[in-house]
């Protein structure tokens, strides 16, 4: 007898779904009673390519080949697809057993809360040394050591665990933004961060691509409460394009004429980062080690091409 599918599926006979025809008292028509062997179907479970492939061809000795193989490709399909939900719920349980508080928000209201991150997975926190020297760059370029303003919205792009827009919400923000696209990093990762520093009601946090978030927003100049003060984009260096990310940003409603952004980026593509973005200007390159860092902000704070080597960690 076929196994109930998915959604709970009406039970049938295997002669019933290969078509076979039964007169009173006599066995199935086609079926080949020298065989002497005993085929089942369904509860496949652990069974191999081999397996399947020699069912298969009993199969097709006792019924009609095309109807035969039609059921064969619905069972390998569900026998690859229960394969692929073990290996995800394998690799999560394999993530879930590395997850670690080394991160910890480094000033503020919510200083040396620990922060939880993944250990090999692909949100590449920023090192803490190289954002303590960030964000007492940006205070300064924003004119208040120390803290960030009250009315301060930050948006952090590529999120992962959060810790940029986090620490901005340490020092004072007034709300930040996160973007990320990964439901189980926002769920595991992210939420915990901002639930461990208490910042639900200060934090918006939308699961979805970064150049998603700023395609809509191109869409909706008030999508996300209109522009922010301050912007971070750390992406996964060589898994985005930096040129589809500047134009985004350079045409969109985000970023207004005093926005203070930065960007993280690898030094071979240097040449993609442009001295003009949208209303602001590039003030400044940073070199923090192996990290890059180009700053924008308001044109009159400094200029295009103002270049710093600044400190190594």
């Amino acid at each position: 007898e076929l196994g109930g599918g998915v959604g709970g599926a009406a039970r049938r006979t295997l002669g019933q779904e290969l078509g076979v025809t039964r007169g009173k008292g006599s066995k199935p028509r086609g079926v080949d009673e020298d065989l002497g062997v005993a085929v089942s179907w369904g509860g496949s479970a652990g069974a191999t390519a081999t397996d399947l492939d020699e069912q298969e061809r009993l199969l097709s000795r006792m019924f009609k080949p095309h109807k035969v193989k039609k059921l064969m490709a619905h069972q390998r399909a569900a026998l690859a697809e229960a394969e692929r939900l073990r290996s995800g719920a394998a690799k999560r349980a394999s993530t879930d057993a590395r997850l670690h508080r080394q991160l910890r928000i480094v000033q503020g209201s919510a200083a040396n809360a620990r922060l939880l991150s993944s250990a090999g997975a692909q949100t590449r926190p920023m090192m803490e040394k190289v954002r303590q020297a960030i964000f007492n760059m940006v205070q300064a370029q924003a004119g208040t050591v120390g803290c960030l303003p009250p009315s301060a919205r930050w948006l952090d792009l590529f999120a992962g665990t959060g810790s940029v827009g986090l620490e901005a919400l340490s020092r004072g923000a007034r709300e930040a933004h996160f973007v990320e696209m990964d439901p189980w990093v926002t769920r595991n990762v992210l939420g915990k961060n901002i639930a461990t520093c208490s910042f639900q009601r200060s934090s918006v946090v939308h699961t979805r691509k970064a150049e998603d978030f700023l395609t809509r927003a191109l869409a909706s100049p008030s999508f996300a409460g209109g522009p922010f003060d301050f912007v971070s984009m750390c992406p996964p260096y060589l898994l985005v394009s930096y040129p589809q990310l500047f134009d985004l940003l350079g045409r969109g409603p985000l970023l207004h004429e005093r926005t203070i952004l930065f960007v993280e980026y690898p030094s071979q593509l240097k040449h993609q980062v442009p001295d003009v973005l949208g209303p602001i200007v590039k003030l400044r390159d940073r070199i923090y080690g192996r990290t890059w860092i180009a700053v924008y902000g308001p044109a009159g704070a400094g200029g295009p091409g103002a270049e710093d080597d600044g400190e190594d960690y």
